[in-house]
């Protein structure tokens, strides 16, 4: 990306576009925040609840530049349709701060206005677009960590549980994996078979995700998604009840994180993603 610019979708603002700044973009400060606060009854003061992040509302304010009335239309046109409704989260890509560092936010476009007066005569108008990041977060670039299982081990670890698996467990493979941000983030995680009851586990935080009895068929991949508490065969089929009962999700915290790969057999992969995360 060029510094100085965001992109949605097809569209790049900032320096050196179509669009250049009117104003530099609002809405990189602390994000809002969500508290659980209850007031007492009867008394002075509050009962603290747990505070979470709201959602991030950026303002950019741009002009829009074009050597003709005709030209600045079309330019409307593309800047009004690109930050049309989303039924989805899509990411918006900045670069903001003159240095290397890209950042992503992901959410939703939230209408664009613009304002005519006597320059539209000369091409030139001001447009002011939102955008609603309903992940508050400014994720950097993503890092994928690849572990694979060591040579199996006969016997079976515990605790485990039923339904066993025989004919060799594999020992368990680990990789450091590092959130380099300033705020915990969440990760994805992709099993590629031949595998059987794999699990992944959180070693630092004690925290796992076993599929006890699940098989993964050569060919085949069981995605994970921290943020959404998915489980995906394939990309489509749910298997979230081949979670035990003992599975508990986890984010990354800042720093360095071991992760830990173990399966009651097979020779797959296990693929980790990360972004890190800055308010």
């Amino acid at each position: 990306m060029i510094d100085w610019t965001a992109t949605l979708r097809t569209v790049t603002m900032g320096k050196g576009t179509t669009y250049p700044w009117a104003e530099m973009p609002d809405g990189f400060g602390l994000p809002d925040i969500r508290s659980g606060d209850i007031d007492l009854p009867r008394q002075d003061g509050i009962l603290a609840g747990d505070d979470f992040l709201g959602g991030r509302r950026l303002v950019f304010d741009v002009h829009i530049n074009a050597t003709a009335q005709g030209v600045a239309e079309t330019a409307v046109n593309t800047l009004k349709a690109v930050w049309g409704p989303s039924h989805v989260d899509v990411p918006l890509d900045l670069r903001l701060t003159g240095t290397p560092t890209e950042y992503r936010l992901y959410g939703r476009p939230r209408g664009c206005s613009v304002q005519l007066d006597r320059k539209f005569r000369s091409g030139v108008m001001r447009a002011r677009c939102e955008f609603l990041a309903t992940d508050p977060r400014l994720f950097g670039a993503e890092t994928t960590t690849v572990i694979g299982l060591p040579a199996g081990t006969a016997g079976l670890l515990f605790p485990a549980e039923a339904p066993f698996v025989f004919g060799g467990l594999s020992s368990p493979g680990e990789a450091l994996v590092t959130n380099s941000g300033t705020y915990e983030t969440d990760w994805t995680a992709t099993f590629t078979g031949p595998l059987t009851a794999p699990i992944i586990e959180h070693v630092g935080l004690g925290r796992s995700l076993s599929f006890s009895g699940l098989t993964i068929e050569t060919g085949e991949t069981l995605e994970l998604d921290s943020r959404t508490k998915s489980a995906l065969l394939n990309g489509t089929a749910s298997r979230y009840s081949s979670l035990s009962a003992s599975s508990r999700w986890w984010t990354l915290p800042v720093g360095n994180s071991t992760i830990r790969f173990r399966a009651g057999s097979g020779s797959g992969i296990l693929t980790v993603r990360h972004r890190p995360a800055y308010l």
